[in-house]
């Protein structure tokens, strides 16, 4: 993994608006695959009596951002399909108990303030990064990785072997100095890094 969030898919023709009363936009739009995952914030979504908005928002990325972190946290399961979506916006679902699954209770009160129905509750992410430093993200992440990660984004492959072959032992060194309190076994993994990065 690159450690690293990166907005994909640009597609300027995609509505920024969708008709909460007709799930054919969305399916030909955001459902390619046709498994009803739906990551769209819910403000996107407008009733016939509503006026729809006219542009994507940094809190509607961060509500997606989201719902993509619970479902890597989740095996696979995506946190809302388009009818819960749409039943969350009404006020009547609650993705509470998917969150309670998740062995890092960290990490659900993350996707729980991130997928807030109100998006001006929603932080940016920076703030989220500073947030849960520490509980969440390493120290190391905000102070050394992902600046680390940032470098390697413009280079070619070969340079990013490169450099990470070269840098490997001091990441590791980092890594580890922060590392929690393991059982034997991780630390005999640790052992096993360590040896290798020898």
């Amino acid at each position: 993994s690159w450690n690293w969030v990166l907005l994909a898919d640009f597609a300027p023709f995609k509505p920024c608006s969708l008709p909460a009363d007709n799930p054919a936009d969305f399916s030909y739009f955001f459902d390619a695959s046709g498994k009803r995952a739906c990551a769209v914030a819910p403000e996107r979504f407008y009733e016939a009596k509503e006026s729809a908005v006219d542009a994507v928002t940094p809190a509607m990325d961060i509500f997606s951002a989201g719902c993509v972190l619970a479902s890597l946290f989740l095996d696979g399961e995506p946190l809302f399909d388009l009818s819960q979506l749409l039943a969350f916006r009404r006020g009547e679902f609650d993705a509470t108990e998917k969150l309670q699954r998740l062995e890092d209770q960290s990490a659900a009160e993350l996707v729980r303030q991130m997928t807030l129905l109100d998006p001006t509750k929603r932080k940016s992410a920076a703030e989220y990064l500073a947030a849960f430093a520490g509980r969440l993200f390493p120290h190391y992440f905000d102070g050394f990785l992902h600046g680390f990660f940032a470098r390697l984004l413009s280079m070619s492959t070969d340079d990013r072997v490169s450099l990470v072959a070269d840098a490997f032992p001091s990441l590791l060194s980092k890594v580890l100095r922060h590392a929690k309190p393991r059982s034997s076994s991780a630390e005999s993994t640790s052992s096993s890094f360590r040896a290798a990065a020898r």
